[in-house]
């Protein structure tokens, strides 16, 4: 019954295969763009996540709605589809296959500051205009807002909920999270703990995110 789906899709939408990088933010503030992409073009979002900074499937830990673009992104299922045929695909002089960069990660995204993600020199950016082929190879970290798209669009599943529900039972009801965010933006954290250390050590559990 699936396959027989699929192929009722595939003869009347266009997908674009994404692939965002970086973390959530960096992700997100790409997703949104693409989605817009795809409603202007009549086309089905691939969302695939296992190349970001945190490498998992999206679905098995949210779902997306209120987004008014077709969109999927279990990669499993996403496998399934681009499986189903040879598909053309854009960029024409892309040496591999969709398959192949879900699957193999000795085929290197690279990235390069204020454009989109390129492999082996050929880039994947969104074409200004819709093109023919029936999948867009598409890649592209940060440069935006994506914790509105967040916000008012993805929702955790029973999953992710079970995980911190566990999470909150061990730290219990008293606990201190302190968020140090020094990788591309720096800050003073030895400063902020010689402030706050007596308030620090006054907590038994402390949540550091960095």
């Amino acid at each position: 019954m699936f396959k027989y789906l699929l192929t009722w899709l595939l003869s009347m939408y266009g997908y674009v295969l994404f692939i965002p990088q970086g973390g959530l933010n960096d992700c997100f503030a790409r997703i949104w763009e693409v989605i817009n992409y795809c409603k202007a073009n009549n086309r089905i979002m691939l969302l695939d996540m296992t190349r970001s900074q945190y490498a998992f499937n999206f679905s098995h830990y949210f779902y997306i709605m209120n987004c008014e673009c077709k969109i999927i992104y279990d990669t499993e299922m996403i496998k399934e589809i681009i499986n189903t045929k040879k598909f053309s695909i854009h960029p024409v002089n892309l040496p591999c296959t969709p398959i192949e960069l879900l699957t193999d990660r000795n085929i290197r995204l690279e990235y390069k500051p204020g454009s989109p993600y390129i492999c082996n020199d050929i880039p994947l950016p969104l074409p200004e205009n819709n093109v023919t082929e029936e999948i867009i190879i598409h890649s592209r970290c940060g440069g935006g807002d994506g914790f509105s798209f967040f916000i008012n669009n993805v929702f955790i599943n029973n999953t992710l909920k079970e995980i911190c529900q566990e999470k909150i039972k061990v730290l219990g009801n008293k606990y201190l999270c302190i968020q140090v965010r020094h990788t591309d933006i720096k800050c003073d954290y030895k400063s902020l703990y010689e402030n706050h250390k007596d308030l620090i050590h006054s907590y038994t559990y402390i949540l550091i995110k960095i």
